[in-house]
């Protein structure tokens, strides 16, 4: 969240999603926020991070691989 809260400078974004507990209505919203200034790779990388479920949530290690990928 906080990574989010630093892309977009808005708290509009953070209540935007606060409550949701969709993942598909999320990742509407962050790519409405910052596909317009930032990559699809960084995009992708923080809806990874925002899953709802923790078992699917990326690690640290697991966001390593995937920054060294690109």
């Amino acid at each position: 969240m906080c990574l989010f809260l630093a892309a977009t400078l808005t708290f509009q974004s953070l209540y935007d999603i606060r409550e949701l507990k969709d993942m598909e209505l999320i990742k509407n919203i962050l790519v409405k926020y910052l596909i317009a200034k930032y990559s699809y790779d960084f995009v992708h990388i923080l809806i990874k991070m925002l899953e709802i479920n923790e078992d699917l949530r990326p690690d640290f290690i697991e966001i390593e691989k995937i920054l060294s990928k690109k």
